[in-house]
């Protein structure tokens, strides 16, 4: 076998990326359809539903007849965080920020509200949602403050 010149790679997408082994085999079987009651149901949505179905009701009716109980309120708690987890993604640490000296803020208030300006635009937008109050229209200037921290 020749060999590559020196720079060159000899292949040129890279390593191939690792499968993770328990997720791949997940997924397999989730992809799957079942048949329950004389229907198809793919099994990643009757996982979905049996879920639904512990949150709302604290039990779950397996396809053979069984019923599943949730035992106690954090049990159930402990579904519901779970239900809304692969929902939301998971809940994101806070990052305490520290400032010292002289600290120049703008709030909501104090821009200057441009009909073509981008974060005019955004405000506004964030407005509309409920958010944030709405900006007054004699709220046209710029202020900074200094704060010591």
């Amino acid at each position: 076998m020749a060999a590559w010149p020196k720079g060159v790679s000899g292949n040129p997408n890279g390593r191939p990326k690792k499968e993770r082994a328990l997720t791949a085999i997940l997924e397999r079987a989730g992809s799957a359809s079942l048949e329950i009651d004389g229907k198809r149901i793919a099994g990643k949505r009757w996982v979905a539903e049996k879920a639904w179905e512990a949150m709302k009701f604290g039990r779950v009716t397996l396809p053979d007849g069984r019923v599943l109980q949730v035992g106690s309120v954090g049990e159930w708690l402990d579904v519901v965080k779970w239900v809304y987890t692969q929902i939301d993604g998971p809940v994101q640490p806070e990052i305490p920020v520290k400032f010292s000296g002289n600290v120049n803020t703008t709030t909501q208030a104090d821009v200057n509200i441009d009909a073509g300006s981008e974060l005019a635009e955004f405000i506004r937008a964030m407005a509309d949602a409920g958010y944030i109050p709405a900006p007054k229209p004699e709220d046209d200037q710029v202020h900074t403050a200094s704060t010591d921290a």
